[in-house]
Protein backbone atom coordinates (compact mmCIF):
# COMPACT_ATOMS: atom_id res chain seq x y z
CA UNK A 1 0.00 0.00 0.00
CA UNK A 2 1.32 3.07 -1.00
CA UNK A 3 1.54 6.40 1.97
CA UNK A 4 -0.79 8.28 -0.13
CA UNK A 5 -3.73 5.92 -0.14
CA UNK A 6 -2.70 5.17 3.22
CA UNK A 7 -3.32 8.75 3.98
CA UNK A 8 -6.44 8.88 1.75
CA UNK A 9 -7.72 5.87 3.62
CA UNK A 10 -7.02 7.58 7.08
CA UNK A 11 -9.27 10.87 6.15
CA UNK A 12 -11.56 9.54 3.35
CA UNK A 13 -9.95 11.55 1.11
CA UNK A 14 -11.36 10.92 -2.57
CA UNK A 15 -10.24 11.45 -6.11
CA UNK A 16 -12.45 13.52 -8.83
CA UNK A 17 -15.19 11.52 -10.30
CA UNK A 18 -15.10 10.06 -13.28
CA UNK A 19 -17.78 8.33 -15.82
CA UNK A 20 -16.92 6.25 -18.21
CA UNK A 21 -19.25 5.45 -21.05
CA UNK A 22 -20.34 1.64 -22.07
CA UNK A 23 -17.13 0.43 -23.41
CA UNK A 24 -15.08 3.30 -21.99
CA UNK A 25 -11.18 3.10 -19.62
CA UNK A 26 -9.53 5.02 -17.74
CA UNK A 27 -5.95 5.30 -16.78
CA UNK A 28 -3.89 6.62 -14.15
CA UNK A 29 -0.07 6.11 -13.50
CA UNK A 30 1.20 5.03 -9.72
CA UNK A 31 4.43 4.33 -8.43
CA UNK A 32 4.25 2.86 -5.10
CA UNK A 33 8.26 1.74 -4.08
CA UNK A 34 7.55 1.26 -0.12
CA UNK A 35 4.79 -0.73 1.56
CA UNK A 36 3.66 1.33 3.93
CA UNK A 37 1.83 -1.77 5.82
CA UNK A 38 4.97 -4.22 5.94
CA UNK A 39 7.15 -1.28 6.32
CA UNK A 40 9.24 -2.68 3.28
CA UNK A 41 10.27 -1.91 -0.02
CA UNK A 42 7.88 -2.95 -2.50
CA UNK A 43 9.83 -5.83 -3.40
CA UNK A 44 12.49 -6.34 -0.97
CA UNK A 45 13.78 -9.64 -1.84
CA UNK A 46 14.32 -11.53 -5.10
CA UNK A 47 11.38 -13.89 -6.46
CA UNK A 48 7.96 -14.05 -8.27
CA UNK A 49 5.63 -11.59 -7.27
CA UNK A 50 1.92 -11.11 -8.65
CA UNK A 51 0.31 -7.79 -8.33
CA UNK A 52 -2.74 -6.51 -8.23
CA UNK A 53 -4.19 -3.05 -8.21
CA UNK A 54 -7.51 -2.98 -6.50
CA UNK A 55 -10.14 0.27 -7.35
CA UNK A 56 -11.57 1.45 -4.47
CA UNK A 57 -15.18 3.09 -4.91
CA UNK A 58 -18.62 4.55 -3.01
CA UNK A 59 -16.56 6.27 -0.34
CA UNK A 60 -14.25 3.18 -0.65
CA UNK A 61 -17.36 0.83 0.47
CA UNK A 62 -16.58 -0.99 -2.75
CA UNK A 63 -13.92 -2.26 -4.54
CA UNK A 64 -12.53 -3.84 -7.87
CA UNK A 65 -9.84 -5.96 -8.32
CA UNK A 66 -7.74 -6.24 -11.87
CA UNK A 67 -6.08 -9.01 -13.33
CA UNK A 68 -3.02 -9.98 -11.71
CA UNK A 69 0.54 -9.46 -12.88
CA UNK A 70 3.30 -11.76 -12.70
CA UNK A 71 6.99 -10.26 -12.38
CA UNK A 72 10.31 -11.88 -11.03
CA UNK A 73 12.63 -9.91 -8.81
CA UNK A 74 16.24 -10.85 -9.47
CA UNK A 75 18.93 -9.12 -6.94
CA UNK A 76 20.78 -6.27 -7.89
CA UNK A 77 24.30 -6.66 -9.67
CA UNK A 78 27.16 -4.12 -10.25
CA UNK A 79 26.67 -0.62 -9.54
CA UNK A 80 22.78 -1.29 -9.03
CA UNK A 81 24.31 -3.72 -6.01
CA UNK A 82 26.25 -0.90 -4.89
CA UNK A 83 23.33 1.96 -4.99
CA UNK A 84 21.31 -0.47 -3.31
CA UNK A 85 23.86 -0.96 -0.45
CA UNK A 86 24.17 2.74 -0.45
CA UNK A 87 20.05 2.70 -0.65
CA UNK A 88 19.74 0.38 2.67
CA UNK A 89 23.03 1.92 4.75
CA UNK A 90 21.19 5.13 4.58
CA UNK A 91 17.45 3.96 5.09
CA UNK A 92 16.50 5.68 1.82
CA UNK A 93 13.62 3.18 0.53
CA UNK A 94 11.14 4.84 1.59
CA UNK A 95 12.21 7.88 -0.19
CA UNK A 96 12.43 7.00 -3.25
CA UNK A 97 10.06 8.37 -5.21
CA UNK A 98 7.19 11.09 -5.46
CA UNK A 99 5.79 10.05 -1.79
CA UNK A 100 9.06 10.97 -0.19
CA UNK A 101 7.99 14.15 1.13
CA UNK A 102 4.99 12.66 3.21
CA UNK A 103 7.65 10.31 5.28
CA UNK A 104 9.20 13.17 7.46
CA UNK A 105 12.51 13.70 5.52
CA UNK A 106 15.32 14.81 7.11
CA UNK A 107 18.36 17.51 6.08
CA UNK A 108 20.28 14.22 6.28
CA UNK A 109 18.00 12.42 3.67
CA UNK A 110 18.06 15.19 1.34
CA UNK A 111 21.59 14.89 1.34
CA UNK A 112 22.13 11.26 0.65
CA UNK A 113 19.18 11.57 -2.18
CA UNK A 114 21.46 13.83 -4.16
CA UNK A 115 24.51 11.75 -3.47
CA UNK A 116 22.54 8.68 -4.16
CA UNK A 117 21.72 10.22 -7.55
CA UNK A 118 25.46 11.72 -8.18
CA UNK A 119 27.61 9.08 -7.08
CA UNK A 120 25.98 6.43 -8.47
CA UNK A 121 24.01 7.55 -11.57
CA UNK A 122 24.20 4.99 -14.11
CA UNK A 123 22.17 2.99 -11.14
CA UNK A 124 18.67 1.79 -12.00
CA UNK A 125 17.45 3.52 -8.92
CA UNK A 126 19.31 7.09 -9.74
CA UNK A 127 15.85 8.51 -11.04
CA UNK A 128 14.11 7.22 -8.41
CA UNK A 129 16.26 9.23 -6.28
CA UNK A 130 16.31 12.34 -7.97
CA UNK A 131 12.27 11.75 -8.04
CA UNK A 132 11.95 11.60 -4.38
CA UNK A 133 14.65 14.89 -3.81
CA UNK A 134 12.57 16.77 -6.31
CA UNK A 135 9.41 16.05 -4.23
CA UNK A 136 10.98 17.09 -0.87
CA UNK A 137 12.47 19.76 -2.67
CA UNK A 138 9.11 21.84 -4.14
CA UNK A 139 6.61 19.93 -1.42
CA UNK A 140 6.65 23.25 0.82
CA UNK A 141 6.08 27.08 -0.08
CA UNK A 142 8.26 29.27 -1.96
CA UNK A 143 9.60 30.78 1.54
CA UNK A 144 10.09 27.78 3.00
CA UNK A 145 13.40 25.76 1.21
CA UNK A 146 14.04 22.44 3.16
CA UNK A 147 18.05 22.60 4.37
CA UNK A 148 19.81 20.91 2.18
CA UNK A 149 17.38 21.77 -1.28
CA UNK A 150 19.27 24.03 -4.01
CA UNK A 151 17.34 27.68 -3.77
CA UNK A 152 14.12 28.71 -5.57
CA UNK A 153 14.68 29.64 -9.01
CA UNK A 154 14.45 33.26 -8.97
CA UNK A 155 15.91 33.75 -12.27
CA UNK A 156 15.11 31.66 -15.05
CA UNK A 157 18.43 30.35 -16.68
CA UNK A 158 21.04 31.64 -13.31
CA UNK A 159 22.55 28.30 -13.28
CA UNK A 160 25.17 29.54 -10.65
CA UNK A 161 22.61 31.60 -9.01
CA UNK A 162 24.60 34.80 -9.05
CA UNK A 163 21.70 37.03 -10.37
CA UNK A 164 22.32 37.28 -13.60
CA UNK A 165 22.63 34.85 -16.73
CA UNK A 166 25.19 34.25 -18.68
CA UNK A 167 25.63 33.57 -22.39
CA UNK A 168 27.12 29.99 -21.31
CA UNK A 169 24.36 29.83 -19.27
CA UNK A 170 22.08 29.96 -21.47
CA UNK A 171 23.66 26.95 -23.80
CA UNK A 172 23.74 25.16 -20.30
CA UNK A 173 20.26 26.05 -20.42
CA UNK A 174 19.95 23.90 -23.38
CA UNK A 175 21.37 21.09 -22.71
CA UNK A 176 18.86 20.69 -19.51
CA UNK A 177 16.17 20.57 -21.90
CA UNK A 178 17.25 16.76 -22.45
CA UNK A 179 19.01 16.26 -19.08
CA UNK A 180 17.41 19.21 -16.09
CA UNK A 181 20.80 18.46 -14.07
CA UNK A 182 22.77 20.23 -16.54
CA UNK A 183 21.05 23.37 -14.91
CA UNK A 184 18.28 23.53 -12.43
CA UNK A 185 17.78 26.93 -12.34
CA UNK A 186 16.64 26.54 -16.40
CA UNK A 187 13.55 24.59 -15.08
CA UNK A 188 11.38 28.52 -14.45
CA UNK A 189 8.55 26.82 -12.59
CA UNK A 190 10.02 24.07 -11.02
CA UNK A 191 7.71 21.05 -12.07
CA UNK A 192 10.32 18.79 -13.42
CA UNK A 193 11.04 19.24 -17.00
CA UNK A 194 12.78 22.16 -18.61
CA UNK A 195 10.61 23.37 -21.97
CA UNK A 196 11.08 25.67 -24.22
CA UNK A 197 9.37 28.61 -23.02
CA UNK A 198 11.72 28.24 -20.44
CA UNK A 199 14.83 28.85 -22.44
CA UNK A 200 12.92 31.76 -24.26
CA UNK A 201 12.55 33.43 -20.46
CA UNK A 202 16.61 32.59 -19.78
CA UNK A 203 17.34 34.62 -23.24
CA UNK A 204 15.09 37.00 -21.72
CA UNK A 205 17.02 37.24 -18.83
CA UNK A 206 20.34 37.65 -20.71
CA UNK A 207 18.86 40.52 -22.62
CA UNK A 208 17.70 43.01 -19.95
CA UNK A 209 18.63 41.13 -16.70
CA UNK A 210 16.66 39.63 -14.00
CA UNK A 211 13.74 41.09 -12.58
CA UNK A 212 11.79 42.00 -15.70
CA UNK A 213 9.05 39.39 -16.97
CA UNK A 214 9.64 38.37 -20.22
CA UNK A 215 5.90 38.25 -22.02
CA UNK A 216 6.84 36.43 -25.31
CA UNK A 217 8.31 33.96 -23.04
CA UNK A 218 5.23 33.81 -20.99
CA UNK A 219 2.85 32.78 -23.70
CA UNK A 220 5.00 30.46 -25.68
CA UNK A 221 3.97 27.06 -25.33
CA UNK A 222 5.49 23.75 -26.10
CA UNK A 223 3.27 20.49 -26.58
Amino acid sequence: MSKTLELARETKALADLVTLPPGGAVEAVETIGFDVERELPAFSAPGRYEIRATLFYENYEKQLGSNPLVVDVREPTGVDAEAWAFVVANGLARFLGPEAHLFSPTEATVGALRELAERFEKSAYAPFAETGFEAICTSTSETQVPPGCPPRVTCGGDCDTDGAVSPAEVAVGVRALFDRRACRAADRDEDGVVRANEILAAVWNLAVGCGEPAPAAQAAQTK
